[in-house]
């Protein structure tokens, strides 16, 4: 399956955002400013997670 990667700019944005996503949460839990996610397709994470629609899929064995 294809994979792209969703770059933030810095961590500090996304901890002044009032409210938070949970794939931002899980980045500045992780201290990572760079996140892996599937692409290709219309609906892939990469797309949804532009979208403001990327579910939360934590624990799923989808992959």
């Amino acid at each position: 399956r294809p994979m792209e990667v969703h770059h933030v700019r810095k961590l500090k944005d996304l901890k002044n955002k009032p409210k938070l996503q949970n794939w931002e949460k899980v980045m500045i839990a992780r201290s990572r400013k760079t996140l892996i996610l599937c692409a290709g397709s219309r609906d892939s994470c990469h797309d949804l997670l532009h979208q403001g629609k990327l579910p939360d899929n934590r624990g799923s064995n989808q992959y």
